[in-house]
C-alpha cells in the first residue's frame, strides 16, 4: 500500500515558495503532483511526492527551514475531520489521544505515540513516506504542525522542554529555536 497524505498539507505551499522566489506550480509538476489538487483539500496524494516536493523547495531557496516555516502557516483544518476532532476535544489529554488514535486517517504516513509514563510526558513522532529518499521537510513539517496543536490549548507562547530529530542540525538554527 502506498502511503498517503492529505493533499491540504501542501496549502501554504503557493505563498511559502513565492516568498522566496520559487514556481510552486513547478514545484509540483516536478514532483508529479497537479496543482488543482490544492483546490481539493480533502484528496489524498502519495506520501512520497509531498516530501518530495517540500526537500526540492527546501533545497531551490537553500532554506533548511522549509518544512518548519510550511508547518508555522498550516491550521487544525488541514488535518481535515481529524482536525475538527482534535479541536473539539474539552481537554489537552483528550485532544493528544485523539491525535493518537485517529492521526492515520489523516496521512497514512504518520505516526503519533503519547508516553504519558515517562516525566515529562513525551511524544513521538514519525514520518515514513515509503521511499527512500529523504524526508527531512516533511518529518520537520509534522513536528512543526504538531507543535502548532500543543500551543492550540496550552497557548502561543508554550515552548516545549526539547526537541530531537533524526537528522542532523541544519546550517541555520534561527528558525529551529524561534518555533521550539
Amino acid at each position: 500500500m502506498t502511503p498517503l497524505a492529505l493533499a491540504s498539507v501542501l496549502r501554504p505551499l503557493p505563498l511559502l515558495a513565492e516568498e522566496f522566489g520559487l514556481d510552486w506550480r513547478r514545484l509540483l509538476l516536478d514532483a508529479r503532483l497537479d496543482w488543482g489538487m490544492l483546490e481539493q483539500p480533502g484528496v489524498s496524494v502519495p506520501a512520497a511526492r509531498v516530501a518530495a516536493v517540500l526537500e526540492m523547495a527546501a533545497l531551490r531557496a537553500g532554506v533548511d527551514s522549509f518544512g518548519l516555516r510550511m508547518a508555522a502557516q498550516r491550521r487544525l483544518s488541514d488535518l481535515g475531520p481529524v482536525g475538527l476532532l482534535i479541536r473539539d476535544q474539552p481537554t489537552l489529554r483528550q485532544a493528544l489521544q485523539t491525535l493518537q488514535d485517529s492521526y492515520h486517517r489523516a496521512s497514512t504516513t504518520t505516526w503519533v505515540q503519547l508516553d504519558e509514563g515517562s516525566d515529562p510526558v513525551q511524544m513521538r513522532l514519525a514520518v515514513r513516506t515509503g521511499d527512500s529518499a529523504p524526508a527531512r521537510q516533511a518529518n520537520e513539517m509534522a513536528l512543526g504542525s504538531l507543535l502548532m496543536v500543543l500551543r492550540g490549548y496550552l497557548g502561543p507562547q508554550w515552548q516545549p522542554r526539547f526537541a530531537l530529530f533524526e537528522h542532523a542540525a541544519p546550517r541555520d538554527l534561527s528558525w529551529h529555536l524561534r518555533l521550539f
